[in-house]
């Protein structure tokens, strides 16, 4: 109840402050009562729906009726001029909604979509409508229908133009802040506002300056609104140079009364309204556009430096040649060093002697690549030359405006190294340690079996073997890590090799007759038997698996396919990672390491090669592999 006595109050007003405002615009009236030089009901329709949603349609409709029927109307006229005034603010309303309208007008492209959508166009409806039941009721002949068309139509988008936009951000009114300076600057800028205005459009201060074309005189005005009091400052000022204009028309004075023709004059000077109307606001809209986005940029400005400052991790710039132009604070925590010590310096000064020719390669590669990001591992000196580890990321940003060099964002991860290192020493030593018992239980178990095989046995010795393969690969994974993996390189025959492998597997092998080359073949031997061992494990059953070898161009081309259970898409990208298996392998065989790829790609990469792999689950997987024939 108590809400629907609210809606009805809400029309009363709007309903009443119509009237108000149309007998204001009706008393404006020129050559016909009902078409006038500007309509503000229009604008403050169209306001009163933005603001309350469209419910409150039916004050318009009321507030037009009376407006019209206390002109002596008939009931007939009166009420399609009001239908029309309705459906006018309703369009507006339509049309400014359904683009998303921002009502505060803090951007130029809402002052735009105001412009045509909330008021060129839902007034034609309003002028339409207007002008035809004028016409036909016989208060206006046809002859002018036209002319007091336009007349309607530039009055209601006048009106339209100035009031909308001077009620949708009177909220605004935190613009002016209080304080004497602001409050006198306003009653300045009002003052010499007026008093130019008055001398441009009518004649009561000077009957001949009026006559002159000095009417954009007054855009100064406008200008200093804008950049002082923004959008809100821009509408009053707009409105108050409309209302001497038109006072000054009225009278008869001023440089559009003067033209000769009354109906040019009153065009004119409508649409020179809608002009200052629209180029103070768009200029209010874009200030404070500009103001906004400087606001936010100094915030952001700030939040990142407050980020940078307080970061747990270092930010270095470097140019291209490696000079240091910048260092956040946190620098000094990790190294030791000021800003001030480190900028202008070169940045290999801080490199371990062990790093140095590495980082220079890196960083020449880096410097081509713009926009490319590295990641490294590195020893640096600190101020009091201690040796740290520092795990670095470094980003090309030498053709990014405002930055112009490369982004190195680095933290310390010496305790980390020191953590890893221990545990590699730990798995050695573990391996070590069990190679020696588990190498007995092989040797008496080969005896057993030469004098008396038994299942138990072979099992003994199948979990032997499978135990001795599980240390050993876990020795190569540490010597992987711990950089101590070593190359001696031979002649060796790779076909040797796989029939070596291959000699109780049933796989189709296509081989040359002798291929040669000088590596390691223990680690030839870690390639082809972890790519071997997968795809006969992967492919249960009968399934076939085949290797092809051969040379192509001085490399040597190795492909191991099979037909097994494949490797799922979205998974194939981490098939080279450390310890991990893909979740169709984990299902169907529960026992593995998810460490025979890892190692296989830095055995590949230790020779200088390259590995790659097409699959596809459940039709199969192909491991390519190339590798040079002379690895030095």
């Amino acid at each position: 109840m108590q809400d629907k006595f609210k809606y009805i109050l809400q029309i009363i007003l709007l309903a009443g402050v119509y009237f108000v405002a149309a007998k204001f615009g009706l008393s404006l009236a020129f050559g016909v009562k009902q078409v006038t030089l500007v309509w503000p009901p229009t604008g403050i329709a169209i306001a009163a729906l933005l603001l309350f949603d469209k419910k409150l349609w039916p004050g318009i409709l009321l507030g037009a009726f009376f407006a019209n029927i206390t002109t002596n109307e008939t009931f007939t006229t009166a009420s399609q001029i009001a239908i029309g005034n309705t459906l006018e603010a309703l369009t507006a309303w339509y049309f400014l909604n359904k683009l998303k309208f921002d009502k505060e007008f803090h951007h130029i492209e809402d002052i735009a979509k105001f412009i045509v959508w909330g008021a060129i166009v839902p007034t034609i409806v309003s002028a339409t409508i207007g002008t035809l039941t004028l016409a036909f009721s016989g208060t206006i002949g046809w002859q002018v229908f036209h002319s007091t068309w336009l007349t309607w139509w530039l009055g209601d988008t006048t009106g339209a133009i100035l009031f909308a936009p001077l009620i949708l951000s009177f909220k605004d009114i935190k613009v002016f802040p209080f304080s004497f300076k602001k409050m006198f600057e306003f009653i300045a800028l009002i003052a010499s506002t007026s008093f130019t205005s008055i001398l441009i459009f009518t004649g009561y201060i000077s009957p001949t300056f009026s006559i002159y074309p000095t009417k954009y005189i007054v855009f100064p005005f406008m200008i200093w609104a804008a950049l002082s009091f923004g959008v809100p400052g821009a509408t009053w000022i707009s409105l108050l140079i409309s209302v001497i204009s038109i006072l000054g028309f009225k009278a008869g004075s001023g440089p559009f009364a003067n033209l000769g023709n009354p109906e040019i004059g009153l065009t004119l000077l409508q649409l020179l309204m809608a002009v200052f109307s629209v180029t103070s606001t768009i200029l209010a809209a874009a200030l404070d556009e500009r103001k906004r986005s400087e606001g936010k940029f100094k915030e952001s400005e700030t939040r990142f430096r407050a980020l940078i400052e307080n970061s747990y991790e270092a930010i270095i710039l470097v140019d291209a040649k490696g000079t240091i132009v910048y260092t956040s604070p946190s620098v000094k925590r990790i190294l030791g060093f000021t800003s001030a010590e480190l900028e202008n310096t070169n940045g290999f000064n801080l490199i371990h002697k062990d790093d140095k020719i590495r980082l220079a390669k890196i960083l020449a590669e880096l410097i081509v690549k713009p926009g490319k990001t590295v990641q490294v591992e590195n020893k640096i000196v600190k101020k009091d030359g201690e040796v740290r580890w520092m795990e670095a990321v470094g980003t090309n940003l030498l053709q990014e405006e405002g930055v112009g060099a490369i982004v190195i964002n680095f933290r310390d991860i010496t305790d980390h190294k020191k953590l890893d290192e221990t545990k590699s020493e730990f798995v050695s030593l573990a391996a070590h340690e069990l190679r020696s018992p588990i190498s007995n239980i092989r040797w008496y178990t080969e005896s057993l079996l030469k004098t008396k095989p038994s299942k138990y046995l072979n099992e003994i010795y199948s979990s032997t073997l499978k135990m001795t393969s599980l240390i050993n690969t876990l020795l190569t994974v540490n010597k992987v890590e711990l950089g101590k993996l070593t190359y001696e390189p031979e002649k060796v025959d790779l076909v040797t090799i796989v029939k070596d492998i291959t000699q109780n597997i049933k796989i189709e092998k296509n081989l040359p007759e002798k291929l040669e080359a000088f590596a390691d073949p223990n680690l030839l031997r870690i390639i082809l038997e972890n790519l071997i061992n997968n795809a006969v494990k992967y492919s249960p059953g009968d399934k076939k698996i085949s290797i092809n070898v051969k040379e192509v161009k001085e490399k040597i081309h190795i492909e191991v396919k099979d037909f097994g259970i494949g490797i799922p898409k979205n998974q194939q990208d981490k098939i080279f990672t450390k310890l991990f298996r893909a979740d169709n392998v984990k299902k169907t065989f529960p026992d593995g390491t998810g460490l025979g790829l890892y190692l296989v790609k830095a055995v590949v990469d230790k020779l200088k090669g390259e590995i790659w792999f097409e699959s596809e689950e459940n039709k199969g997987t192909t491991f390519f592999v190339d590798l040079p024939k002379k690895i030095i």
